[in-house]
C-alpha cells in the first residue's frame, strides 16, 4: 500500500507490524532509510517512530538523545511543532511533548503559547496542578475559550477518584482569583467549581463580590439562594437573599428576595428538631401580612400568603381568618396554578376542621384542573387518604392504583405502601 500510494500512514503501521514481531533491527532499517530520503513532515514523525523502536527495544539511553536532538533540530514552524507533538503523545512521549511545546512558546516568531495543548497533555500525565494551571493561563490569554476550559476541567473533576483533583483544582482557582480579583471570568469559574463541590457558602460570597463590582448579578444570587435552599443550606440561602433584600427596595429581585427569605426561614424552622414559641409563628405571621401590604396580593406573594394561612389555623388557632384570608385571594387574577395552591392549602385546613365533604370537594377540584400536574397528582393522592381514613376503601384503593404510575416518584411511593396497606387488609 505504501509504495502504491506514498501516504506515510501506511508506512507507519508497516513499521508498527514489524515492531509487534519484535523484528527492531528490520523497522530501525526501514525507518532509517525513509528519514535519509524524505524531506516533508513525515521526516519528523518517522523519527518519533524510530524512537520509539529504540524504547521497544530497551534502549532508554539512545531515546532520550535522540528526541531531544529532534526537538532541538525542528524547523521554527507552528505546524510542524504541533504534528510533531502529537506524534510524540500518540507514542507516549508525554514529557517530550511538553519540551517542544515549552520551546515553540519561547519563539518570538510563532506567536503561540501552546497552554491548551500543554494542559491536556499534562492531564494525560495526571499532572494535574500543571493542567489546571495551563488551562487557567489559557483562559487568561483568550477570554472566548472560558466554556473549553470549563468542559476540560469539568472532565478532570469526573474522574476525580481519591479527591487530588479537588484540591489542586481549588487551590489554583482561589490563587489565580486572589492575583486577579478584577478577571470576572475568573470569579466566574470559581464559583462553577464552589457549585461542583457543593460548596454553597463559597459560590454566594463570590457571586456577591462580583455583584458589588460590576452591578449586574442580581439574577445569579437569586438562583444560588434557590439552590442552596434546594440543598438544605439554609443559612447561605437566607445571606443571598438578605444581600439583595439590603441592596436596594428598588431593585428587580427585591420582590422575589423578600419571598424567598421568608420561605427558608419558614422551611429553616420546620426542619429544626427544637420546639418554636407560639410567639415565634405570631410575630413571623405579623411579618408576612406586612410584607403582603408592601408587595402586594400577586402571584409572586401567593407562597407567603399560603404560609400565613397555615400559621393562622394549624399555629394561632385562627383557622376562619386563614380561611378568609384564601378564599379572598382566591377571587384575584392569579395563575391556575397558584389558585390550585390555595385551594390546597383550603382544603388542608378544612380537613384539619373536620369538615370532610369540603375537603374532598376542594382536592377533587384541584385534581380535575391539574390533572397531570405535580400538585393534581398530590390533591388526587390526599383525597383518597381522606377516603381511606373515613372507610371508602374501595374508591381509595381505585385511585391508589392509578397513581402508583405518577410521574412523581414520592407521590407514587406513597400510593404504593397505602394501596399495600389496604389490599393486605383487605385480602385482595
Amino acid at each position: 500500500l505504501y509504495i502504491d500510494y506514498r501516504y506515510y500512514h501506511y508506512f507507519s503501521q508497516y513499521v508498527e507490524c514489524l515492531v509487534f514481531l519484535e523484528t527492531y533491527d528490520e523497522a530501525e532499517k526501514e525507518l532509517k532509510s525513509f528519514i535519509k530520503n524524505d524531506n516533508t513532515t513525515n521526516k519528523w514523525k518517522a523519527q518519533v517512530n524510530l524512537a520509539f523502536v529504540y524504547v521497544k527495544n530497551n534502549d532508554s539511553e539512545k531515546v532520550d538523545k535522540y528526541l531531544k536532538r529532534l526537538i532541538n533540530d525542528l524547523p521554527e514552524d507552528r505546524n510542524v511543532y504541533m504534528q510533531v507533538a502529537n506524534m510524540l503523545r500518540s507514542k507516549d512521549f508525554d514529557e517530550y511533548a511538553i519540551l517542544l511545546y515549552d520551546k515553540g512558546s519561547a519563539i518570538q516568531e510563532m506567536n503561540y503559547n501552546f497552554y491548551m495543548e500543554k494542559a491536556l497533555t499534562y492531564q494525560n500525565m495526571m499532572n494535574f496542578e500543571k493542567a489546571t494551571e495551563n488551562y487557567l493561563l489559557q483562559l487568561e490569554a483568550d477570554p472566548n475559550d472560558y466554556d473549553i476550559v470549563k468542559t476540560r476541567l469539568s472532565f478532570m473533576l469526573r474522574y476525580d477518584v481519591d479527591g487530588s483533583v479537588t484540591d489542586v483544582m481549588r487551590i489554583a482557582l482561589l490563587k489565580k482569583t486572589q492575583e486577579s480579583p478584577a478577571d470576572a471570568l475568573l470569579a466566574e469559574l470559581l464559583v462553577w467549581f464552589a457549585l461542583q463541590m457543593k460548596h454553597y457558602g463559597i459560590a454566594v460570597n463570590q457571586e456577591i463580590a462580583l455583584d458589588r463590582r460590576f452591578n449586574d448579578r442580581e439574577y445569579d444570587i437569586i438562583y444560588l439562594a434557590r439552590i442552596a435552599r434546594d440543598n438544605g443550606q439554609y443559612d447561605i440561602a437566607i445571606k443571598a437573599y438578605d444581600y439583595l433584600i439590603k441592596k436596594s427596595a428598588e431593585g428587580a429581585f427585591y420582590p422575589e428576595a423578600v419571598v424567598g427569605k421568608t420561605e427558608v426561614e419558614y422551611e429553616k424552622v420546620n426542619a429544626s428538631q427544637s420546639g418554636v414559641s407560639t410567639e415565634w409563628y405570631s410575630n413571623f405571621e405579623q411579618r408576612i401580612m406586612n410584607e403582603c401590604n408592601e408587595l402586594g396580593i400577586l402571584d409572586m406573594t401567593i407562597p407567603i400568603l399560603v404560609i400565613r394561612a397555615e400559621i393562622l389555623a394549624f399555629r394561632l388557632e385562627e383557622d376562619a381568618k386563614a380561611v378568609e384570608l384564601l378564599n379572598d385571594a382566591l377571587t384575584l387574577n392569579i395563575t391556575k396554578l397558584n389558585k390550585a395552591k390555595l385551594k390546597m392549602k383550603l382544603a388542608d385546613i378544612y380537613l384539619f376542621k373536620e369538615e370532610v365533604w369540603e375537603a374532598t370537594l376542594l382536592y377533587s377540584q384541584v385534581d380535575k384542573s391539574m390533572k397531570e400536574e405535580p400538585i393534581g397528582h398530590e390533591a388526587r393522592f390526599k383525597n383518597a387518604q381522606l377516603r381511606y381514613y373515613i372507610g371508602e376503601f374501595d374508591w381509595a384503593l381505585s385511585v391508589l392504583n392509578i397513581l402508583k404510575s405518577a410521574t412523581s416518584k414520592l407521590i407514587a411511593n406513597d400510593a404504593m405502601t397505602l394501596s399495600l396497606v389496604i389490599s393486605d387488609n383487605l385480602e385482595y
